[in-house]
Protein backbone atom coordinates (compact mmCIF):
# COMPACT_ATOMS: atom_id res chain seq x y z
CA UNK A 1 0.00 0.00 0.00
CA UNK A 2 2.87 2.12 0.68
CA UNK A 3 4.59 1.44 -2.25
CA UNK A 4 1.48 2.37 -4.21
CA UNK A 5 0.97 5.38 -2.31
CA UNK A 6 4.97 6.08 -2.83
CA UNK A 7 4.23 5.49 -6.79
CA UNK A 8 1.53 7.85 -7.04
CA UNK A 9 3.33 10.81 -5.70
CA UNK A 10 6.47 10.19 -7.49
CA UNK A 11 3.98 10.33 -10.60
CA UNK A 12 2.26 13.30 -9.16
CA UNK A 13 5.27 15.01 -9.02
CA UNK A 14 6.22 14.01 -12.74
CA UNK A 15 3.55 15.25 -13.68
CA UNK A 16 3.77 18.13 -11.91
CA UNK A 17 7.51 18.74 -12.91
CA UNK A 18 6.17 17.85 -16.68
CA UNK A 19 3.69 21.23 -16.05
CA UNK A 20 6.43 23.40 -14.69
CA UNK A 21 8.58 22.68 -18.43
CA UNK A 22 5.19 23.29 -20.10
CA UNK A 23 4.91 26.80 -18.58
CA UNK A 24 8.36 27.49 -18.81
CA UNK A 25 7.93 26.77 -22.69
CA UNK A 26 4.98 28.87 -22.85
CA UNK A 27 7.21 32.04 -21.26
CA UNK A 28 10.12 31.04 -23.84
CA UNK A 29 7.31 31.31 -26.63
CA UNK A 30 6.01 34.44 -25.18
CA UNK A 31 9.87 35.51 -24.94
CA UNK A 32 10.18 34.93 -28.37
CA UNK A 33 7.12 36.18 -29.37
CA UNK A 34 8.47 39.42 -27.83
CA UNK A 35 11.47 39.26 -29.06
CA UNK A 36 10.23 38.82 -32.92
CA UNK A 37 7.83 41.57 -32.81
CA UNK A 38 11.13 43.79 -31.32
CA UNK A 39 13.28 42.17 -34.58
CA UNK A 40 10.23 43.10 -36.45
CA UNK A 41 10.06 46.36 -35.35
CA UNK A 42 13.63 46.77 -35.78
CA UNK A 43 13.71 45.39 -38.93
CA UNK A 44 10.82 48.10 -40.41
CA UNK A 45 13.08 50.93 -38.71
CA UNK A 46 16.01 49.75 -40.60
CA UNK A 47 13.99 49.97 -43.48
CA UNK A 48 13.53 53.11 -43.16
CA UNK A 49 16.61 54.18 -42.15
CA UNK A 50 18.08 52.42 -45.23
CA UNK A 51 15.44 54.94 -47.41
CA UNK A 52 16.42 58.16 -45.68
CA UNK A 53 20.15 57.37 -46.20
CA UNK A 54 19.64 56.36 -50.16
CA UNK A 55 17.86 59.77 -50.14
CA UNK A 56 20.68 61.31 -48.72
CA UNK A 57 22.70 59.94 -50.76
CA UNK A 58 20.58 60.98 -53.87
CA UNK A 59 20.49 64.29 -52.43
CA UNK A 60 24.79 64.51 -51.24
CA UNK A 61 25.06 63.36 -55.19
CA UNK A 62 22.86 65.74 -56.81
CA UNK A 63 24.61 68.52 -54.86
CA UNK A 64 27.79 67.27 -55.68
CA UNK A 65 26.88 67.13 -59.09
CA UNK A 66 25.44 70.77 -58.73
CA UNK A 67 28.41 71.82 -57.36
CA UNK A 68 30.60 70.33 -60.12
CA UNK A 69 28.50 72.28 -62.73
CA UNK A 70 28.53 75.80 -60.85
CA UNK A 71 33.03 74.63 -60.66
CA UNK A 72 32.93 74.36 -64.31
CA UNK A 73 30.81 77.57 -65.45
CA UNK A 74 33.06 79.27 -62.95
CA UNK A 75 35.90 78.37 -64.56
CA UNK A 76 34.71 79.07 -67.93
CA UNK A 77 33.35 82.84 -66.89
CA UNK A 78 36.52 83.30 -65.58
CA UNK A 79 38.43 82.14 -69.07
CA UNK A 80 35.71 84.36 -70.20
CA UNK A 81 36.70 87.28 -68.18
CA UNK A 82 40.46 87.00 -68.24
CA UNK A 83 39.87 86.92 -72.36
CA UNK A 84 37.57 90.07 -72.04
CA UNK A 85 40.36 91.79 -69.33
CA UNK A 86 43.17 90.65 -72.51
CA UNK A 87 40.98 92.58 -75.02
CA UNK A 88 40.37 95.90 -72.81
CA UNK A 89 44.04 95.86 -71.87
CA UNK A 90 44.64 95.81 -75.87
CA UNK A 91 42.15 97.97 -76.37
CA UNK A 92 43.28 100.51 -74.07
CA UNK A 93 46.66 100.37 -75.33
CA UNK A 94 45.50 100.62 -78.78
CA UNK A 95 43.45 103.60 -77.62
CA UNK A 96 46.69 104.79 -75.82
CA UNK A 97 48.57 104.23 -78.97
CA UNK A 98 46.31 106.42 -81.09
CA UNK A 99 45.85 108.94 -78.61
CA UNK A 100 49.17 109.92 -78.99
CA UNK A 101 49.75 109.53 -82.65
CA UNK A 102 46.37 112.33 -82.54
CA UNK A 103 48.71 113.84 -80.45
CA UNK A 104 51.13 113.60 -82.64
CA UNK A 105 49.53 114.94 -85.52
CA UNK A 106 47.73 117.70 -83.96
CA UNK A 107 51.50 118.75 -82.82
CA UNK A 108 52.49 118.16 -87.20
CA UNK A 109 49.31 120.34 -87.67
CA UNK A 110 50.36 123.07 -85.47
CA UNK A 111 53.92 123.43 -86.58
CA UNK A 112 52.42 122.97 -90.35
CA UNK A 113 49.57 125.84 -89.46
CA UNK A 114 51.88 127.83 -87.85
CA UNK A 115 54.39 127.77 -90.89
CA UNK A 116 51.84 128.50 -93.41
CA UNK A 117 50.23 131.82 -91.48
CA UNK A 118 53.91 133.01 -91.24
CA UNK A 119 54.57 132.33 -94.99
CA UNK A 120 51.39 133.97 -96.07
CA UNK A 121 51.77 136.93 -93.74
CA UNK A 122 55.77 136.99 -95.33
CA UNK A 123 53.71 136.60 -98.53
CA UNK A 124 51.49 139.47 -97.69
CA UNK A 125 53.47 141.76 -96.61
CA UNK A 126 53.89 142.87 -100.23
CA UNK A 127 50.59 143.11 -100.77
CA UNK A 128 48.25 146.85 -101.21
CA UNK A 129 44.50 147.03 -100.74
CA UNK A 130 42.98 149.83 -102.92
CA UNK A 131 39.63 150.74 -102.23
CA UNK A 132 36.84 153.46 -104.92
CA UNK A 133 39.30 152.92 -107.99
CA UNK A 134 36.07 152.61 -110.55
CA UNK A 135 35.84 149.63 -112.92
CA UNK A 136 37.46 150.43 -116.11
CA UNK A 137 35.66 147.41 -118.73
CA UNK A 138 36.73 146.70 -121.91
CA UNK A 139 35.00 143.86 -124.13
CA UNK A 140 37.26 141.16 -126.15
CA UNK A 141 37.18 139.41 -129.17
CA UNK A 142 34.27 137.00 -127.78
CA UNK A 143 32.38 140.46 -127.07
CA UNK A 144 32.77 139.48 -122.92
CA UNK A 145 33.84 142.34 -121.17
CA UNK A 146 36.88 142.53 -119.34
CA UNK A 147 39.33 144.66 -117.01
CA UNK A 148 43.52 145.27 -117.47
CA UNK A 149 43.15 145.95 -113.23
CA UNK A 150 47.01 146.91 -113.40
CA UNK A 151 46.58 149.22 -116.22
CA UNK A 152 43.91 150.70 -114.17
CA UNK A 153 45.94 150.88 -110.91
CA UNK A 154 49.18 152.35 -113.09
CA UNK A 155 47.06 155.43 -114.43
CA UNK A 156 45.32 155.72 -110.67
CA UNK A 157 49.13 156.23 -109.14
CA UNK A 158 50.24 158.44 -112.12
CA UNK A 159 46.99 160.16 -111.74
CA UNK A 160 46.52 160.96 -108.00
CA UNK A 161 50.31 159.81 -106.40
CA UNK A 162 52.38 160.87 -109.25
CA UNK A 163 54.15 158.01 -109.36
CA UNK A 164 55.57 155.97 -112.49
CA UNK A 165 57.24 152.98 -113.27
CA UNK A 166 55.86 151.82 -110.04
CA UNK A 167 56.17 147.24 -110.60
CA UNK A 168 53.51 144.65 -109.74
CA UNK A 169 53.82 140.82 -109.25
CA UNK A 170 50.14 140.71 -109.43
CA UNK A 171 47.23 142.57 -109.44
CA UNK A 172 43.48 141.64 -109.37
CA UNK A 173 40.12 142.78 -107.63
CA UNK A 174 38.32 141.02 -104.56
CA UNK A 175 35.99 138.35 -106.23
CA UNK A 176 32.61 139.04 -105.21
CA UNK A 177 29.16 137.39 -106.84
CA UNK A 178 27.63 139.00 -109.81
CA UNK A 179 25.60 141.61 -108.50
CA UNK A 180 25.06 145.11 -111.14
CA UNK A 181 23.73 146.80 -108.27
CA UNK A 182 26.65 147.60 -106.58
CA UNK A 183 27.00 151.22 -105.24
CA UNK A 184 31.27 150.68 -105.08
CA UNK A 185 33.51 149.58 -107.04
CA UNK A 186 35.03 146.28 -106.21
CA UNK A 187 38.49 146.68 -103.68
CA UNK A 188 42.17 146.24 -105.79
CA UNK A 189 44.71 143.54 -104.35
CA UNK A 190 47.97 144.38 -105.36
CA UNK A 191 51.36 142.46 -104.32
CA UNK A 192 55.00 144.27 -105.13
CA UNK A 193 57.50 142.57 -106.13
CA UNK A 194 59.75 145.12 -104.22
CA UNK A 195 59.10 146.28 -100.97
CA UNK A 196 60.35 149.48 -101.99
CA UNK A 197 57.70 150.09 -103.86
CA UNK A 198 55.35 149.17 -101.82
CA UNK A 199 56.50 151.71 -99.37
CA UNK A 200 56.77 154.54 -101.36
CA UNK A 201 53.01 154.03 -102.80
CA UNK A 202 51.85 153.69 -99.03
CA UNK A 203 53.73 156.37 -97.90
CA UNK A 204 52.21 158.60 -100.77
CA UNK A 205 48.83 157.61 -99.80
CA UNK A 206 49.54 158.67 -96.00
CA UNK A 207 51.44 162.01 -97.33
CA UNK A 208 48.45 163.55 -99.69
CA UNK A 209 46.03 162.78 -96.78
CA UNK A 210 44.49 159.80 -99.06
CA UNK A 211 42.77 157.09 -96.80
CA UNK A 212 42.04 154.73 -99.52
CA UNK A 213 45.62 152.61 -98.91
CA UNK A 214 46.11 150.04 -96.71
CA UNK A 215 48.49 147.41 -96.16
CA UNK A 216 46.84 143.74 -96.25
Amino acid sequence: MLQTNLEKIANIEKCISKLDKLDKLDAIKISIKDIEVKLYDMDHRLTSVEKNTNALESTAQFLSDEYNTVKKNQSEQNKQLAEHSKTIYDLSTEYQCRKESLMDIQSHYCQIKTQLLDSKCREMRGNLVFTNIDEILNTNAYGKPYENTANVLSEFLSARLHLTDIQFERVHRVPTNADTSRKFPRPIIAKFPYFKDRETVRRSGQETAWNKIWHK
